[in-house]
């Protein structure tokens, strides 16, 4: 380490110091509007390839999860307790159950 202090210019105090104390990496970011704090999450997500897509029920926009295939986002709409999944579970069922007569079943 003394002969890369001498080449460099470097104190071996310094580098003992150096590699004694912990140094971690951090950005620090100021936003003016609540649009850049916005902008800079939307940014993130599109780096590290979150995928979305907007409910067929509700018209939000949602993330999907895993590789879970869904058109209705999980979070509860306007004005009801359970989600848009769990409501279009519901009404797909009733379509498919409104539709039998008592000839279909055997």
């Amino acid at each position: 380490m003394d002969a890369f202090c001498a080449e460099f210019g470097i104190e071996p105090d310094y580098m003992k110091y150096f590699f004694a104390t912990d140094h971690t990496l951090f950005r620090r970011t100021e936003f003016c509007t609540p649009a850049d704090i916005l902008e800079l999450e939307f940014d993130k997500l599109i780096e590290i390839g979150a995928r979305f897509r907007k409910c067929r029920r509700c018209g939000r926009y949602f993330l999907k999860k895993g590789n879970y295939d869904t058109n209705y986002c999980d979070t509860p709409a306007a004005g009801e307790t359970k989600s848009c999944q769990e409501l279009a579970a519901q009404e797909n069922y009733k379509k498919k159950g409104s539709g039998r007569g008592a000839s279909d079943i055997q």
